[in-house]
């Protein structure tokens, strides 16, 4: 699990390793790798630019299921419940089913939006606009007393509720419960 549990506190169950002997396997992807895996129940998630989210087996490197999305997924995921959460640049929050990769429900943000500007990090041509290539911001999810929270480019973050909790409205899980813009 990144940073030691989907609230990302950083705190860790158990002792880390002392050293690594070699490498156990690799498993291909159709493009790089940016966001970090997390792992549950010696399963390891992560999504990659190729516009997959991959579920792997932890001890032989075989895949057990991808689940397509149309954009690169640069994100770490959040998982809780039985349920990996994962943003992509095809402007989509998913949540998605563990066991299988199903799509248990999907929410429509405004896009990301990327940075450009003329001459961006010193680059030449001075007065050539480039889009900025570490612009890399669709956020990790983080899961908090039974809601996930996320960022996305078009400057709204969002609040989803997983489990049945006190919010104004609509209580189901998968609804949207809170919405900030920044102004």
């Amino acid at each position: 699990m990144f940073r030691g549990n989907a609230a990302h506190t950083g705190t860790y169950p158990g002792v880390a390793p002392r050293e690594f002997h070699r490498v156990k396997w690799k498993f291909p992807t159709g493009a790089r790798v940016v966001g970090s895996p997390v792992m549950q129940d010696k399963v390891i998630y992560f999504g990659s630019d190729d516009g997959n989210v991959y579920a792997v087996d932890a001890e032989r490197g075989q895949q057990i299921w991808k689940t397509a999305t149309r954009g690169p997924v640069p994100c770490t995921p959040a998982i809780d419940h039985g349920t990996v959460y994962v943003g992509s640049y095809d402007g989509k929050f998913y949540a998605l089913d563990t066991q299988r990769g199903a799509v248990k429900w999907k929410f429509a943000t405004g896009g990301e939006r990327r940075l450009e500007a003329k001459g961006i990090h010193g680059w030449q041509p001075k007065n050539q606009t480039f889009a900025d290539a570490f612009d890399v911001f669709l956020s990790s999810p983080t899961v908090v007393d039974g809601a996930v929270y996320f960022g996305s480019g078009d400057g709204i973050s969002i609040r989803w509720i997983l489990t049945r909790v006190s919010c104004v409205g609509n209580s189901r899980p998968g609804t949207l419960c809170m919405r900030h813009q920044r102004s």
